[in-house]
């Protein structure tokens, strides 16, 4: 018989985090921290109309953006 997510056995949730929950972890962190730093609004001008929020706000936007681009660019054509 096979025991699934036994203690110490590295399944299942035994509260033992792998490398991508640690990097994830350290991510969320840093992008709290960010945000938290950088509430004061900026002004942004983009093809001659001006944008008020705060700089997480519009660097939260580019990164959405780029992620939108990226997984677009990263489809592969079926063939068939």
């Amino acid at each position: 018989m096979v025991e699934h997510g036994t203690a110490g056995s590295g399944t299942g949730r035994g509260g033992s985090f792998g490398p991508r929950q640690v990097v994830a972890l350290l991510l969320a962190v840093v992008a709290m921290v960010f945000v938290l730093q950088n509430r004061g609004e900026t002004t942004l001008a983009f093809f001659g109309v001006s944008f008020a929020a705060p700089l997480w706000l519009y660097t939260l936007i580019a990164l959405l953006v780029g992620g939108l681009i990226g997984a677009l660019l990263s489809r592969r054509k079926r063939s068939g």
